[in-house]
């Protein structure tokens, strides 16, 4: 079978008794077994997932709009259709109209470089976090990862998945089993391409979505997204099989107790298949290097 790691790098900051610090979060997403999928305005980069959206038509443009597109004006007249635009159209600020489309996509970013010392620096907290491995299967010539379907059965429902990053790969009885598909980001620092109301151009959106500047290319991304209205303004979860987590990285910087409290929960709740490491600097090579724990 063809395999290949993923990572996804995370800072353990705070105290695990609080849960609004990366500690606490890093340990729960682990013992639940859950990819936490970010929102575009949760994101470290702003322009990261984001689409500029073009001005709200003139009447005269709706008028055009329904008439090139019969099928809509039977249930829309120009006031019903500017209503509806200006519910998604409701930023403060009038030239950057991107609120509530902007919000409907749902982000998980993982890297297939363990040993990438600015991800250690930027995202693990100078070495004090860890990184989390996790094992996808090659489906399709596509990096997937392998989901809990029971425990995502009520979001399958009412989410709508992005079938560009959410695959069918097996129909069972009941309903089909899902695999996230990891798409690589582009770096580019072509300007992205606007959506506009009369040309309904969602398209633009998904293909933004991959999209990102060239300063950010030492992450080499892949990514998942999930669309979902649904969730614009609260957390969406996604359960993975444990299976497919095999390793866990701490930096070299790594509080000991919370190295062994995290070794403690992970043999609780994944057993002894889980291989840990530590990464360190080699300041002769001017590389990270993996130093292997025994268990």
């Amino acid at each position: 079978m063809n395999t290949k790691m993923f990572y996804k790098y995370k800072s353990l900051d705070g105290d695990i008794q609080d849960n609004k610090s990366s500690y606490f979060r890093t340990y729960d997403c682990l013992e639940k077994c859950y990819f936490f999928y970010s929102r575009q305005n949760q994101l470290n980069d702003p322009f990261d997932m984001f689409t500029i959206i073009d001005d709200i038509p003139t009447d005269g443009l709706i008028r055009k709009y329904l008439k090139d597109n019969k099928l809509l004006s039977p249930s829309n007249t120009v006031d019903m259709l500017k209503k509806k635009l200006q519910m998604y159209h409701c930023s403060t600020d009038e030239r950057i109209n991107d609120v509530y489309l902007n919000q409907f996509t749902h982000v998980l970013s993982l890297t297939p470089d363990v040993c990438n010392d600015v991800m250690w620096g930027i995202y693990a907290s100078n070495y004090s976090g860890i990184a989390i491995g996790y094992e996808t299967r090659i489906i399709y010539n596509k990096f997937c990862l392998e989901c809990d379907n029971d425990k995502n059965r009520e979001i399958n429902q009412r989410v709508l998945t992005n079938y560009l990053n959410t695959m069918k790969t097996k129909y069972l009885p009941e309903e089909p089993e899902f695999h996230l598909r990891l798409l690589p980001v582009v770096y580019t620092d072509e300007e992205k391409k606007h959506f506009s109301f009369t040309k309904m151009n969602f398209d633009v959106f998904t293909e933004n979505m991959y999209q990102k500047k060239t300063k950010w290319s030492y992450e080499q991304e892949y990514r998942s997204v999930i669309a979902s209205a649904e969730y614009v303004n609260k957390n969406l979860l996604y359960y993975y099989k444990k299976s497919i987590v095999k390793q866990i990285v701490f930096g070299y910087k790594c509080d000991k107790d919370k190295q062994l409290n995290l070794i403690s929960m992970m043999k609780r709740i994944y057993g002894d298949n889980i291989d840990y490491f530590v990464a360190k600097p080699d300041f002769t090579t001017n590389t990270v290097s993996l130093v292997k724990l025994e268990n």
